[in-house]
């Protein structure tokens, strides 16, 4: 069967064409309203030249033109390339480059934006938003065509989304029209949302985790409410205010709305389903958390953007069966099979730790314009993960360990050999290694080890200055520790960075 990410919005607009579809502040459209509204900056982007296969850039805050992108750029052909807002002017143009843009959409919101256009070698056309963060350029140059058809096939590339590269680079995670729907009708399943459920939109859209629930929404037909950004008060007054039934959190999030919630209460008994993950979620804040929404249910999982991004699914249900596997990732959705592999690429016995491999229709279809990555990753016909598991005899998936070299922090992905990239540009730095320590807000932090040049000795805030000029800003290390020895060094001459944990936590304890 073959899927397109806008049949979701004509299903919507066919069912519930007068029910109110999206709520942005003080604008409120309906389904039908919404479906025009799409229709006409899909025409818009026809106008400025896209076609089919054509890459559109979108580095806008999240609100109601960024989900109307979401449809119109794949409802014309082209792939939604959203790029994360908190980058620096070089991460942005980098990203440009990469993709090779036909049409980049820009907010003058995104701080870095106006400095990244010009660091860019793309002769992308450019629109910026109007000021009230409406899509006005795109709406001028619509002749009001009506696309009867849509211009893919479920084969077809419909998004490009970054993710950090363990190599250093951004990695651009293809995903067809089929691995977006088929994750939001697995998704569909286990959470329940229906055309009376009502999302919020209160994380940022150019993150996949966020952005999936788009789709989800808009097959149920689901009301959705969008924030610019996230902020614990104002994600509890709109929960009170709009009946808010679905959210998507990071551990981070919940911690501050807990903390929120005591402060100044709201009524939250709309909540009908909280979906955590994105980071460990640390047990005694779940217990928290589920002694607050007692007549909630809640969702976790196992994903990655490679994955579209869901592979497992600790259900509702299963948080009501199996209170002593609150610890699972939960088992695989539909369509979706996990294996346990050890080093040579065979199936270890249940409940044995390996790498974790996933098969399925959600599995990307490769990096963009990076062939020997995506034969590496996607080898044996099986999305490799590199995060180590295992499943226990009932099926269920439990994370061992992630990538070595990854650090979620506040919910964000960390590479470590991105930040020892750019370490390595310091003129004092001889050598470093970046690891992350747990972090009783963040979940974890960013922390540098630095091995100074001979005859210098910089300083903590100099390094973390002389970063946050390179790297966004949840890259910079929180914390810079000197080693003027050398770094612990493996029996193959790697750095150790074990030990460096070890050490780190250690000198945690004793704190």
């Amino acid at each position: 069967m073959s899927f397109h990410v806008c049949q979701s919005l004509r299903r919507a607009a066919a069912i519930a064409g007068t029910a109110t579809a999206i709520v942005d502040g003080d604008l409120r459209l309906s389904w039908a309203a919404f479906f025009q509204q799409v229709q006409a900056a899909a025409s818009g982007l026809r106008a400025s030249g896209v076609r089919p296969g054509d890459r559109v850039a979108i580095a806008v805050p999240s609100g109601f033109s960024y989900l109307t992108l979401y449809f119109a750029v794949p409802w014309v052909g082209a792939v939604l390339v959203p790029l994360n807002t908190r980058w620096t002017a070089h991460e942005i143009a980098q990203a440009l480059d990469d993709c090779d843009p036909t049409l980049i959409i820009v907010s003058q919101e995104v701080e870095a934006a106006e400095h990244a256009l010009a660091m860019a070698n793309v002769p992308s056309r450019v629109v910026w938003l109007s000021e009230d963060g409406g899509l006005g350029a795109l709406d001028r140059l619509n002749g009001r065509e009506e696309f009867l058809a849509f211009c893919a096939d479920g084969d077809d590339p419909a998004a490009i989304f970054y993710t950090g590269g363990t190599t250093g680079g951004l990695k651009g995670a293809v995903l067809s029209h089929n691995n977006l729907c088929i994750n939001a009708l697995n998704t569909l399943w286990y959470l329940g949302l229906d055309d009376t459920s009502v999302h919020l939109h209160c994380g940022p859209l150019f993150h996949l985790a966020s952005g999936a629930r788009v789709y989800t929404s808009t097959f149920a037909a689901a009301r959705q409410v969008i924030l610019p950004r996230f902020e614990p008060s104002a994600v509890l007054e709109t929960v009170e205010r709009e009946k808010v039934t679905s959210l998507v959190l990071v551990p981070t999030m919940v911690r501050m709305l807990l903390d929120e919630q005591a402060r100044a209460r709201r009524d939250l008994s709309s909540l009908r389903i909280v979906t955590y993950g994105a980071a460990p979620m640390p047990p005694a804040l779940l217990r928290e958390l589920m002694a607050a929404l007692p007549d909630c249910g809640f969702a976790n999982g196992y994903g990655m953007t490679e994955l579209s991004p869901t592979a497992t699914a600790f259900t509702p249900a299963d948080h009501r069966r199996w209170p002593q596997k609150l610890g699972s990732v939960g088992r695989p959705v539909p369509g979706v099979e996990i294996e346990i592999l050890d080093a040579n690429g065979q199936h270890v016995r249940c409940g044995a730790p390996g790498e974790i491999a996933v098969r399925g229709p959600t599995v990307m279809l490769g990096y963009w314009k990076q062939p020997e990555l995506s034969a590496s990753a996607l080898r044996g016909g099986r999305m490799n993960t590199g995060d180590v598991g295992f499943l226990d005899d009932d099926g269920y998936l439990y994370l061992v360990d992630r990538l070595k070299d990854m650090i979620i922090s506040g919910g964000e992905n960390v590479y470590s050999v991105e930040v020892e990239a750019a370490l390595a540009d310091h003129p004092d730095v001889s050598e470093c290694a970046v690891i992350g320590l747990c972090d009783i807000v963040w979940g974890e932090r960013v922390h540098a080890i630095v091995v100074p040049r001979s005859g210098t000795s910089p300083s903590e805030s100099e390094i973390i200055r002389f970063l946050r000029s390179r790297l966004a800003a949840y890259k910079v290390p929180r914390t810079v520790e000197l080693m003027p020895d050398g770094l612990p060094k493996t029996a193959q001459n790697k750095i150790d960075k074990r030990k460096l944990r070890d050490c780190a936590c250690q000198d945690q304890l004793g704190e």
